[in-house]
Order: structure tokens, then sequence, then C-alpha cells
């Protein structure tokens, strides 16, 4: 059972994962493409840590975080097997836009990441909004 800490931190990384989804919006709606890649990279990636954190799960690297999630989560079929693919090429965009200095991301590639990081935050708010509940943590915001 997770602690009330580990609620918070949850909460924490949810209110980060819809920060970045707006930063996102935003980037994309100013024609920064690349910007807008690296940010719906981390809508997920905060929000899968959010739902680590309900766990006590915390690794050192990106890497580890997504492997446990998709171990523990995708793999169960707790969260549906085709965000696998969502996390993996969000984390392909982002790694280009950010360190390959000849590629660009488009706009269709940057809307697609965008689109696909909102609706994976869904689902792990309604997921971490209902352990929350049952854990009797504390509230969602």
């Amino acid at each position: 059972m997770p602690d009330k800490l580990m609620c918070d931190y949850a909460i924490r990384r949810l209110e980060k994962s819809v920060d970045d989804l707006n930063a996102a919006k935003i980037c994309y709606d100013a024609g920064l493409f690349d910007a807008a890649a690296n940010r719906a990279y981390y809508v997920i990636y905060h929000a899968l840590r959010a739902v680590l954190a309900l766990d006590n799960i915390e690794r050192s690297k990106h890497s580890g975080n997504i492997s446990y999630f998709r171990e523990h989560y995708i793999a169960t079929d707790i969260f549906d097997r085709a965000y696998s693919d969502t996390i993996k090429n969000a984390e392909n965009l982002r790694n280009e836009a950010d360190y390959d200095d000849m590629l660009t991301t488009s706009a269709e590639d940057a809307i697609d990441v965008i689109n696909k990081a909102n609706s994976f935050l869904i689902s792990v708010r309604e997921h971490v909004t209902n352990r929350v509940a049952q854990e009797r943590c504390r509230k969602m915001p």
C-alpha cells in the first residue's frame, strides 16, 4: 500500500504531465515542433512515473522506469499494449529532436505524438485516481 508521500508524488507527477502537455501544445502552435516532441515525451514519462510512485519505484534512468512500467503495467494488460509503441515512438522522436542536428520533427509527427501523449495521460490519470481513491491516500485535486 502506498503511503501518503507516494500518493503526493503520483499527484505531482500527473500535474507535471499536464504542464508538459500544455507546453507541447504551445510549442506546436508556435511552430517549434522539436520542442513540442520533447515536451510530449515528458507528458508520457512523468505520467508513467506517477504510476510507479504508487509502487514506491524510482529507477535512476529513464530506461529503467520505462522498463518497469512495461513489465508491470503493459505486459500484464493493466494498460493497453499499444502504449508500449506510444512510449517507444515518443522516446525515439524526442531523441531525434534533441540530439540529431540534421533531423527536424515534422508538424505531422509533432501533433501525432502530442495526441498520443494526451491519450496516455488520460488513461494514467484514471488509473492513478482510482488507486489513490482505493488507498485513501488523498483526493485528487
